[in-house]
């Protein structure tokens, strides 16, 4: 059986989800560079549109959503959309590669199970 996993991992290496770089050691879907540039929403941010705002202002509304309030009351997300985070979204969208996102709510399993509880 390890023989087989050897040739396997030969032949298809464990790759990073977003870079598509070899994984090395144990670790699963993401390298650790990429990991770096994937950011979690921050604790404070605007109720209505989710954007970051500082401590003082939360839990908002951000001057934009006074000026141009969102036809939602509340905003919940995972991760900044930007870099990787981005990509995965995109690639799912409009490619049907579903491999990025999997791994990002697979690692936000616990947040989620705390939001759908509220």
């Amino acid at each position: 059986m390890r023989f087989h996993q050897a040739i396997r991992q030969l032949i298809f290496p464990n790759l990073c989800l977003f870079c598509r770089q070899v994984l090395e050691g144990a670790h699963q879907g993401c390298c650790l560079k990429c990991l770096q540039n994937i950011h979690p929403i921050p604790q404070y941010r605007c109720q209505s549109c989710g954007k970051p705002i500082t401590a003082s202002l939360a839990p908002g509304p951000c001057g934009q959503c006074l000026q141009h309030p969102p036809p939602q009351q509340q905003t919940q997300h995972l991760y900044l959309y930007q870099g990787h985070v981005r990509q995965a979204l995109l690639a799912w969208k409009l490619q049907g590669q579903t491999a990025g996102v999997d791994w990002l709510l697979q690692t936000a399993a616990a947040t989620l199970t705390r939001l759908f509880s509220e």
